[in-house]
């Protein structure tokens, strides 16, 4: 089955302990991951552990879940996506400087089975091709 991974980095003037706090916002999410909706969060002792999604790729609609499956406060927040078409992570790394914090998201996503192998290259596109304003545009809001 057809893979993929994008990967973009950005330097948010702002402490990370602050980066990590908004990135249990699960509207965070809506924004890096270019997800047109977010309902149903889920926390475990006040961080955010998942919810439920819809997207637009083309124009096709996709609706999946993210779950947290990995969580060191900070540097490290692993979202694991899936949908009935396709798998994949949202991995966010922070790292800690003077007056600044770098983030690293990379996007990694497969297709599941032969229809969604079909649209895979018209889904992976706009998801790559979005994932570089999106990150920018979290690090802007700060």
């Amino acid at each position: 089955m057809p893979r993929a991974s994008y990967a973009h980095a950005a330097v948010i003037a702002a402490p990370a302990i602050d980066v990590w706090r908004r990135l249990q916002d699960p509207e965070t999410w809506r924004t890096i991951g270019g997800i047109d909706e977010i309902w149903d969060p889920a926390t475990e002792d006040d961080n955010l552990a998942g919810f439920r999604w819809k997207a637009t790729a083309g124009a096709r609609r996709i609706t999946g879940t993210a779950r947290v499956t990995e969580r060191a406060n900070p540097p490290r927040m692993v979202l694991a996506l899936s949908t009935s078409e396709m798998t994949g992570t949202l991995v966010a790394d922070l790292e800690a400087g003077a007056g600044a914090t770098r983030l690293d998201i990379t996007l990694s996503f497969a297709s599941r089975g032969m229809v969604a192998s079909l649209f895979f290259p018209l889904i992976s596109t706009v998801l790559g091709e979005g994932l570089v304003r999106q990150v920018d545009e979290f690090a802007a809001s700060f």
